[in-house]
């Protein structure tokens, strides 16, 4: 006969071993690396399912992944820099209860690449969404169409990758702390430069026309867009911390989706394009439009058009009207105006001024074209097959443009020197029988030893997303 307490220890000892039990049969969920090599910095999908829907962690030879994208049944993480080459355990650690997951993979060196290739980052998404921004440690921020922005060292390796809640748009700018601005969220959000965490977010109800971009006054400065809501606030100045500096006037971009709008400095001025509303409102204030650092409309011109402008640190700034493109100085003043009928094509994207006051700008008829500091065309040269994104070396002495002689046929990216002969040119690879294209506009970094750019790739129902983030040697 048991007593009361072994009868108490007994029922004690079995609600454990059923306990016990119940936790054994779980099984481990198991999952697979894709691809099963992988080199370092470069990321891979491990497909479940029973991941669960709440981040978690991922380690890859017993260090941190850092993670792009997580759901039920995918991750997409990327390789430890630091993982040691060989056959490497992948750990899924979940944070919802779910049992830990193991599997195996084999991690190789980063990637040569040939030519004037120095490096190129592996992105899961479409494609880049905006121009590069580089930090004056070298660090460069880029941005994916699918919500993701990267921070990655000169060398090419992932530093981290976040996907702010909200998704993000627009443009990036970097502020004098090194932390960064960003369109989304439901409006400009600043994250930091050690781990990519969210520390602000100013709210807005419509999508941005326009920013963010930093100034030299270190405010952030930006433009909503009335075409989606008339809960608007027009242009405005946020400062380093979030707060509004000022704000007015109601600005309108007509159409679908379009290249993200950055706002140009120069001369105590900060521009940026803005179209009529074709509701006929007549608070629009359409075309090209000056605006004091600091807040206040300077000056506009109503007619101006579509194609970004650009300008330089006296305030000189680069436009097109329907029929010319002109040059102002910081008041509005007009310095030189060239008719469009003389280049023989539609003007594409934007102007490019050079630090010595040379404006290039391309056109549709596959023209390079400069116009001196003072209106007088310099040449108009033909580059044949389509050319894009044009980018202006620092030092003004070197132009970077993407050149392909037709569709499908592999994209060039190439440098002038400026009287455009050509000084290099390094063919981008064709990947799942597709070409790979730069997609958005391409930086140098300061000492112009350095030329980055962000690409498109294949996304099709066979092939999943990815892109790169491109470093060439253009000396």
């Amino acid at each position: 006969m048991f007593d009361s307490d072994d009868m108490k220890s007994s029922k004690y000892l079995s609600f454990i071993l059923i306990a016990l039990v119940g936790l054994t049969v779980v099984p481990a969920r198991a999952f697979t690396v894709d691809p099963p090599e992988q080199s370092r910095s470069s990321f891979v999908r491990l497909r479940g399912p029973g991941f669960g829907n709440v981040q978690g962690k991922v380690m890859i030879g017993k260090l941190p992944a850092p993670i792009a994208h997580w759901d039920d049944n995918l991750i997409e993480c990327y390789v430890p820099e630091g993982a040691a080459l060989g056959k490497s355990q992948v750990d899924v650690r979940p944070r919802q209860g779910l049992p830990q997951s193991k599997a195996r993979m084999t991690v190789l060196p980063r990637e040569e690449l040939s030519g004037r290739f120095k490096w190129r980052l592996k992105l899961p998404d479409q494609y880049v969404t905006t121009r590069p921004v580089i930090a004056p440690d070298g660090t460069v921020y880029a941005m994916g169409n699918f919500g993701h922005i990267y921070s990655v060292n000169p060398d090419g390796t992932l530093r981290w990758v976040v996907s702010p809640a909200g998704g993000v748009s627009g443009c990036i700018g970097l502020l004098p702390n090194g932390n960064l601005v960003v369109g989304g969220g439901g409006g400009v959000q600043a994250l930091s430069f050690v781990d990519g965490s969210t520390l602000w977010t100013f709210p807005l109800q419509t999508p941005l026309l326009t920013g963010p971009n930093v100034g030299p006054d270190g405010n952030i400065y930006s433009a909503d867009d009335s075409r989606w809501s008339q809960s608007v606030i027009g242009a405005f100045i946020l400062n380093a911390n979030g707060q509004l500096v000022w704000s007015g006037g109601k600005y309108y971009r007509r159409g679908g989706g379009w290249t993200p709008q950055e706002v140009k400095f120069g001369g105590g001025n900060a521009y940026f394009w803005s179209d009529y509303s074709s509701t006929g409102d007549p608070d629009v204030l359409g075309g090209l439009n000056a605006i004091h650092l600091g807040g206040g409309l300077f000056w506009r011109v109503e007619d101006g058009v579509g194609i970004f402008p650009d300008a330089i640190s006296n305030g000189n700034v680069a436009l097109f009207r329907p029929s010319t493109i002109e040059m102002r100085n910081l008041s509005g003043t007009t310095i030189w105006s060239q008719n469009l009928n003389l280049f023989g094509g539609q003007p594409q994207l934007e102007a490019a001024v050079a630090s010595d006051g040379i404006t290039y700008f391309t056109t549709t008829n596959a023209q390079l074209h400069a116009i001196s500091p003072t209106g007088q065309v310099l040449y108009s040269k033909s580059i044949g097959g389509i050319i894009n994104y044009l980018s202006v070396r620092p030092d003004g002495n070197q132009l970077a443009l993407q050149y392909q002689p037709n569709f499908g046929i592999a994209a060039q990216i190439q440098g002038y020197d400026k009287n455009a002969s050509l000084l290099w040119s390094e063919e981008l690879p064709v990947e799942f029988g597709m070409t790979i294209v730069c997609y958005q506009m391409m930086e140098y970094t300061p000492m112009g030893d350095t030329l980055y750019f962000g690409t498109a790739g294949p996304y099709t129902s066979t092939y999943e997303a990815q892109c790169y983030l491109y470093a060439l040697d253009p000396q």
